[in-house]
């Protein structure tokens, strides 16, 4: 039966024992591959080196100690990795390669033992497949040689120091010896040719009149836009436009909640007046006017005469129809107050409409100057960077040409900013593989797989062992059970 929890411990130490077998044999197995790895692998040698990069004078002199010198230039992380990559160039590395060419590198050892054969095999294996789908192209010996010395150098700048740490790693500890020292060599040679070469003076020269040319054109075309478009305070002028849009917004948007209260009221009256042909109510949009309140306010006297004379007089008698047309009268004149007061709202409606298409068109106008504001300060923005782009090449070559005429200076009395602090030592003990490390590891991970692999064989087997296993099985309790009896 499979494993689904333990009971309590004398099950971990059953299944345990149950498996120690094939515990033990994973333990000695993992053990065995990893040691068999590390005395079958052809051990890797690090042989190191140290590059100390040198402050300079304002003029590009050294500075040795004791010195007594104001005009320090601080050596900077620009510096450092300009040493890096003049250190893993391709100058560098082939000529570090040709002068090798005829004993040969020697990072690899040429005896074979069976397991470099087996190794060299699977990757000349995996490189023909790459070479074959064409995700790899096929590499001459020479070329060969610059990818494993690139390959086998690791360079590394030490951290709050002017030093530079160059490790090579090879086979052979004789040859990552030889091959870091000549590379030291090469590389302090290729630093002074580069840095004194006499035609990068010419050459610098001609990029920064170059580049003051494009400077000079560069501004011109600068002020030409400035004063074509009237530009003092570009971002100002464009606050300053924001800000009177957003007046006129708030402007335009008071006037539009008029004008709906207006063509709310006039439609109000409208349709208070066509419903009301007979008998006039006096509403609220109606008691605005005073002309009506009072109109109202005298109506009022007249419907009582009308109600008393009624009590006494037919509808047909003179007393009534005389009333009555007094109170005919003033509600045609509440009639007209009601016209005037619509065609009084009509007019202001059609002023506040013709103030509104105004504004409006004002606010369209501005909405345009500030996208073309936005338009002008981004190509004013352009030409700024531009300008700024081409000062800092200007600047930047003209600072090159005076350093290439100081290095020049420099050459003929063979100095140098960069020096070996620590020259190349033969390395006594192997990088990789630590022997000690990989048992500890070994061990370790062995250790790990013993105590797991039972469980998990455990997890697997359905075969029932216990008698918890069967009352689990067949909900029933066993009464007793027979330990196994071997002859």
């Amino acid at each position: 039966m499979a494993l689904t929890r333990l009971h309590s411990t004398r099950d971990f130490f059953r299944i345990w024992f149950y498996w120690k077998t094939q515990a033990l044999v994973i333990f000695l197995t993992i053990v065995g591959l990893i040691m068999f790895f590390s005395y079958a692998y052809t051990p890797d040698y690090d042989s190191t080196a140290k590059i100390l990069i040198l402050p300079r004078t304002g003029e590009g002199m050294l500075i040795s100690a004791g010195k007594d010198e104001t005009r320090v230039a601080p050596v900077s992380s620009q510096d450092i990795n300009t040493e890096i990559e003049l250190l893993i160039s391709d100058e560098v590395i082939k000529e570090t390669i040709r002068s090798f060419e005829k004993v040969g590198l020697g990072l690899k050892l040429e005896e074979k033992s069976l397991s470099k054969y087996i190794t060299d095999f699977i990757k000349k294996v995996i490189n023909e497949i790459l070479i074959f789908i064409r995700l790899k192209e096929r590499l001459s010996p020479f070329d060969q040689n610059v990818v494993l010395l690139r390959d086998s150098l690791e360079i590394e700048p030490i951290a709050m120091s002017n030093i530079i740490f160059v490790t090579l790693t090879a086979e052979s500890p004789k040859a990552a010896k030889v091959v870091l020292d000549r590379l030291m060599e090469i590389y302090i040679e290729h630093h002074k040719d580069v840095f004194t070469k006499e035609e990068g003076v010419q050459f610098f020269d001609e990029q920064a009149n170059v580049y003051r040319k494009k400077l000079e054109l560069a501004e011109k075309k600068y002020k030409k836009f400035q004063n074509e478009f009237c530009i003092i305070d570009l971002p100002r002028q464009n606050q300053t436009n924001i800000e009177l849009l957003s007046e006129l917004q708030k402007t335009l948007s008071n006037i539009e909640i008029t004008v709906d209260e207006y063509k709310s009221r006039t439609d109000i009256l409208h349709k208070l007046l066509a419903k009301n042909d007979n008998d006039i109510i006096i509403t609220k949009e109606m008691r605005t006017i005073p002309a009506i309140v009072k109109l109202e306010e005298a109506t009022v006297p007249l419907l009582i005469k009308r109600s008393e004379i009624m009590k006494t007089y037919i509808p047909s008698s003179r007393a009534y129809k005389d009333i009555n047309g007094q109170i005919e009268t003033i509600r045609n004149d509440i009639r007209n107050e009601i016209l005037k007061a619509i065609r009084t709202d009509e007019m202001e409606l059609e002023t506040l409409l013709a103030k509104q298409r105004s504004l409006q068109n004002k606010i369209d106008r501005l909405h345009d100057e500030a996208v073309a504001l936005n338009q002008k300060e981004r190509e004013l923005k352009e030409l700024e960077r531009e300008v700024e782009l081409h000062r800092n090449n200007y600047m930047l070559y003209s600072s090159k040409a005076e350093d290439a005429r100081i290095y020049s200076d420099r050459k003929k009395r063979d100095l140098s900013n960069v020096s070996i602090a620590d020259q190349a030592s033969t390395p006594v003990k192997a990088a990789f593989p630590n022997r000690i490390i990989m048992l500890v590891i070994s061990l370790v991970v062995g250790l790990f797989a013993a105590i797991g692999t039972p469980f998990f064989l455990e997890f697997l087997d359905h075969s029932i062992k216990t008698s918890h296993e069967i009352e689990d099985l067949i909900s029933l309790p066993v009464i007793c059970s027979l330990p196994e009896v071997k002859s």
